[in-house]
């Protein structure tokens, strides 16, 4: 057996892993095109970095950085479209965060930062270039719109303003938890607090809401919102029945006193009927007792000269005349 033989059996491991090595003769090609595409990557981002520093002093100030996030609506159409905000003003919360998450700082302290050139390319590579940064970006700028006074965290009142968006009509966040009914808005805001605010300071920050901006909301929580959205209409319907009740009450309330009014005017009018007809029938009774008085005394002189007439006769002499 010769020198090299022998030293090929001895090491079996050696030789297998060799052989693994040379079985892919494109593992060589694909380091080589990794490395030109991150490449192409840099340079790109390194003649857009160029055209950014108009100064030409290597850095890109916020102003520089928004003329780029302006002419790249890929970072601000769809906060616009789907807040139905201005593009202007789309593009100023865009330009906020880029700042932030290029720099690592927040509020007035990123905005009056300047970035490097690897800072740039940094952020274009995890947020532009790549779909699962470009989706962060946005649910960043969703949260950066509610929170105005730029201090990173949602207050009460920023809170309530976020929580519209679950509720607005044609909102493509309506449906961002899924088929989960969502209770009134105060409910909704009482079990985000109760859910997220450990220390109990009623604000919220940006990776406290981010599951609920991506719809990711535990089992546990989404049991608590549908329990509450039944409960508050299950109110609602008893609401809404003691109201109909009331009304029906109130009804019969009234149809009973104009039932009641009726029946008096009704009372009052036989009453004067009644009265009316007794004075007549007196007037009537008095009426004919007279002329029954004066029939009575002319049938009594009629028969007083009828008997004299009678003894006129039996003497033979010439009866009276009338009166």
């Amino acid at each position: 057996m010769s020198e090299a033989e022998a030293v090929v059996d001895a090491n079996p491991q050696d030789q297998s892993a060799s052989a693994t090595v040379d079985d892919d003769p494109f593992s060589d090609a694909k380091e080589a095109f990794g490395s030109m595409f991150l490449s192409e990557k840099r340079n790109e981002s390194n003649k857009l970095f160029k055209e950014l520093d108009k100064d030409r002093n290597d850095g890109a100030s916020s102003e520089e950085i928004a003329q780029f996030v302006a002419s790249n609506d890929k970072l601000w159409m769809l906060l616009s479209v789907n807040l139905d905000q201005p593009p202007e003003v789309a593009a100023k919360i865009a330009t906020r965060v880029a700042m932030e998450l290029a720099t690592g700082l927040t509020g007035e302290e990123a905005m009056a930062a300047v970035l490097s050139k690897d800072q740039f390319h940094t952020f274009r590579k995890k947020y532009i270039l790549d779909p699962a940064g470009s989706q962060e970006f946005f649910f960043r700028a969703v949260f950066a719109s509610f929170d105005t006074d730029n201090n990173n965290v949602l207050d009460t009142k920023e809170l309530d303003q976020f929580l519209d968006i679950f509720y607005k009509s044609g909102s493509a966040f309506q449906g961002a938890m899924g088929t989960i009914k969502l209770p009134p808005k105060d409910k909704l805001h009482d079990i985000f607090l109760k859910e997220f605010d450990d220390n109990g300071d009623q604000e919220l920050s940006f990776d406290e809401v981010r599951m609920i901006i991506s719809g990711q909301i535990r089992a546990e929580m989404a049991e608590e919102i549908e329990a509450q959205a039944l409960e508050a209409e299950r109110l609602e319907k008893e609401r809404v029945e003691k109201e109909r009740l009331e009304k029906e009450s109130r009804r019969k309330e009234k149809e009973e006193e104009e039932r009641k009014k009726k029946e008096a005017k009704l009372q009052g009018s036989k009453t004067q009927s009644k009265s009316s007809s007794s004075v007549a029938t007196s007037s009537s009774s008095t009426q004919d007792g007279t002329e029954g008085a004066v029939e009575s005394t002319n049938k009594d002189e009629d028969d007083g000269c009828a008997l004299c007439e009678w003894v006129a006769g039996l003497f033979g002499a010439a009866p009276a005349a009338k009166a």
